[in-house]
């Protein structure tokens, strides 16, 4: 008896030692954890972060009522390039966020259920949404996804149930085919609310059709040749600043990207939106065709 005690046991271990090391379910995180690049943990003002190598990863809040964030772009000399998992979850105060152009990737849950979060710029140099990034934002309007952006994970922007519209510049993004990823809410906000911009056979005209969401695609960059005559510069539309012929949310993404410098208006495209004749494309004016896109104002010159 207890001969066969001894094999049963012997035997046990061997099966043990042959599965484990196949099975992912056996291996502790702590183990994944060790295996992955080596950081510090440090604060800075009401931020917390993991220090890498080379770069910061922001990981949390010291205080969860936080109302605005503002994110470096570096700490003590290593750029900030990502927001991490979980990093401003359930900030339920947090009204805005500001990111610097060094942040390339925003990971799982990075602003989960922040409630009352109504503004974020995605920098231009960001590649990745991760899974959930802005899952249960139900405050958030407007949101465009810069070109480089190569991939929106899945539920990204799950029941953001006050979401306007959702700006793709990427015509190959990759968006997780799931109805989900972006808010699921979007067909039951009628006519006006909901609309996906995009350009035209790009990804995001394919998931908006294939989910029955309003789409509009985003025209061609205005014409700048100087040989352009004032009669045709005449026919633009006033509050069309991007020349594409309508007037929607696009026109305010590119005022307030003019007044960062990050894109330039033509003549034409400055004369419909100089409203107040300053020669510059500034804050006022972009308020003014958000207020007419939501039918607070009937005309530019109320």
């Amino acid at each position: 008896m207890k001969f066969k005690k001894i094999v049963a046991v012997v035997s046990s271990l061997c099966m043990m030692t042959a599965v484990m090391p196949f099975s992912e379910k056996y291996v502790p995180e702590t183990v994944v954890s060790a295996s992955a690049e080596e950081y510090t943990e440090n604060t800075y003002e009401n931020l917390k972060y993991k220090k890498y190598a080379d770069y910061i990863e922001i990981s949390s809040v010291t205080n969860k009522e936080i109302t605005k964030a503002v994110i470096p772009s570096e700490i003590n000399g290593l750029p900030v390039t990502n927001i991490g998992k979980q990093a401003f979850s359930y900030c339920l105060s947090l009204t805005s966020v500001t990111l610097p152009e060094s942040v390339t990737s925003l990971e799982n849950f990075a602003f989960s259920y922040c409630l009352k979060l109504s503004s974020v710029n995605i920098p231009e140099n960001a590649t990745s949404i991760g899974k959930f990034t802005f899952a249960g934002c139900s405050d958030l309007k407007y949101i465009s996804v810069p070109k480089n952006v190569k991939n929106i994970g899945e539920y990204a922007f799950s029941n953001c149930t006050g979401l306007k519209s959702i700006t793709i510049e990427n015509p190959e993004c990759e968006i997780i085919d799931d109805s989900h990823t972006i808010c699921s809410n979007l067909e039951q906000t009628g006519s006006y609310y909901g609309t996906i911009y995009g350009y035209k056979n790009s990804t995001a005209q394919a998931y908006a059709e294939k989910y029955g969401y309003k789409f509009e695609a985003i025209a061609s960059a205005p014409k700048t040749s100087e040989s352009e005559t004032e009669s045709q510069a005449e026919e633009i539309l006033s509050g069309d600043a991007d020349g594409n012929g309508t007037i929607n949310i696009l026109d305010v993404i590119s005022i307030n990207k003019a007044i960062l410098g990050k894109e330039t208006l033509a003549p034409e495209q400055l004369k419909a939106i100089d409203f107040n004749h300053n020669d510059k494309p500034d804050s006022e004016e972009s308020l003014t065709i958000l207020k007419y896109i939501v039918g607070l104002v009937t005309s530019f010159t109320e």
